[in-house]
Order: structure tokens, then C-alpha cells, then sequence
């Protein structure tokens, strides 16, 4: 689920529209939309979606119209308006394989080649911070620290930054009672986001958290020992050190 937060982290709203869906509203039910140039005769692009369509049909990059087209430029959120960020949480069933999380920026556009199309104006605009307060595989797993919970990355930019996260399988074991659940590592990296004048980028821009699955298995097993076995050890690292004591004496 995801919440519309401000900067200082104070919920705003519930709901978000995106550029793909606004972008489908027509400017008239009854009026002919200009396909500029890209449509076949007697085609009506009404909304931007269908113009990017005709586009990518015609084998022509729709990163112009998407600059210039009423429809196109109208779909887009004011940038002066980018001062609130979002809030997610929920929980996501996952295969035991590598796989990758996104959250991603995006226009709901792609070129001819199927590579997502963006907006440098709306890119400049927004930054890659972000707060995590908790991310985890599987239960909880007492005594053991996750390296993600209260992770707070600062920018002043769009950038690409990717957790490469390490699972290690693990069983915890204490009177009886077992917990099967995943202990993690993580590695940062980060890019910068360049958009070309094609509306293509170097990097995909967003937050990325890819996994993979270590082939080993980590036992944590707590026993509780009787007095009296604590007792005997003792006895037996006095008996020890004594024994040492007496060869060092007799050399």
C-alpha cells in the first residue's frame, strides 16, 4: 500500500494519479484528435497515450510529442508541485531464486525499442532520498541485527540506487521452539541519472533491491545447561590449569 507523505514525513493524501493514467483522458468525446503526422487517415488520437502509439507504430521516437502535445504536456504534473514524497508497506510472496525489487520513475512510456521513455524536466526535480524502517526476509529472529532496519540515504538528485542483498537461510532453536527465517547482508551502490535528448536514460532511475539466495544454512541454537553442569566444567578448567601448574613446577 502507499501514502502520500511531505517532506517531513506528515501523511497528505491516499491516492497519487500517474502520468500513464491521467494521460489517457481525452480532451473531447467528440473531437478528432491530431495524430500529428503519425496517424493512418482518419485516425484520432485523443488522448497522449494513443499519440505515442501511432508513433511507435510509424517507428518514430514520441520523446518531442511528449515535449510539445497539449494532451502530452497537460498529463504532466506540475514540477513546481514535487515537494511531497510516499510512504510504502506491505508484505510480497517470493520464489527461493534471485529475483529484484523496483520502485521505480517512470512515464508509462517506451520508444520503439521498448526502452521507457522519461521527462528531463520532471527528472531534474526529484531526489532518491529515502528512509527505510524495515525491510526483511521472513520472521524475526531474536539476537540477530538487520542491516536495512533504519537505513536513511540522503540526495540531491534522481539517482539509481540498488541494495544487493545477500540471504542466508537460517533456523533458530531455543527450548523447543523453532524458527525458520533469513539473515541478510547488504552492498550499496549508487548512480547517477543522465537523460538523453531522446528521453532515453543511462540508468533506470528508482530504488532496487536485488537478492539472492546463499546455498548455505546458518543453525542458531540457544540450550539452557543445569547448575550443576556449570559446575563440573568449572571443575574441570580448575583441574586443568592445575595439572599445568604442577608439570611447570616439577621442570
Amino acid at each position: 500500500m502507499k501514502l502520500d507523505v511531505d517532506v517531513n514525513g506528515v501523511v497528505t493524501g491516499f491516492n497519487r494519479e500517474s502520468i500513464s493514467s491521467s494521460s489517457s483522458s481525452s480532451s473531447s468525446s467528440d473531437s478528432c484528435g491530431s495524430c500529428y503526422g503519425a496517424g493512418a487517415e482518419g485516425q484520432c488520437c485523443n488522448t497522449c497515450s494513443a499519440i505515442v502509439e501511432a508513433y511507435n507504430s510509424r517507428g518514430w521516437s514520441p520523446h518531442f510529442v511528449l515535449q510539445f502535445s497539449p494532451l502530452c504536456r497537460n498529463s504532466r504534473p506540475s514540477v513546481l508541485s514535487f515537494k511531497s514524497g510516499c510512504m510504502i508497506w506491505g508484505a510480497i510472496d517470493v520464489h527461493q531464486v534471485a529475483g529484484d525489487i523496483h520502485i521505480q520513475t517512470t512515464t508509462g512510456m517506451i520508444d520503439i525499442l521498448g526502452a521507457p521513455v522519461y521527462d528531463a524536466e520532471i527528472i531534474s526535480k526529484l531526489k532518491s532520498s529515502h528512509f527505510i524502517e524495515h525491510f526483511s526476509f521472513g520472521k524475526h529472529i531474536p539476537g540477530v541485527e538487520n542491516p536495512l532496519n533504519g537505513r536513511r540515504f540522503l540526495a540531491n538528485q534522481l539517482t539509481s540506487h540498488a541494495y544487493q542483498i545477500e540471504i542466508l537461510p537460517a533456523i533458530y532453536e531455543r527450548g523447543g521452539v523453532e524458527i525458520r527465517s533469513n539473515e541478510i547482508s547488504v552492498y550499496e551502490t549508487d548512480k547517477v541519472v543522465t537523460v538523453e535528448p531522446s528521453g532515453t536514460a543511462d540508468v533506470e532511475p528508482g530504488l532496487f533491491f536485488k537478492y539472492r539466495i546463499s546455498p548455505f544454512e546458518h543453525v542458531i541454537r540457544e540450550d539452557r545447561k543445569e547448575f550443576w553442569s556449570l559446575v563440573v566444567r568449572l571443575c574441570g578448567v580448575m583441574g586443568g590449569m592445575m595439572a599445568v601448574g604442577g608439570k611447570g613446577r616439577r621442570e
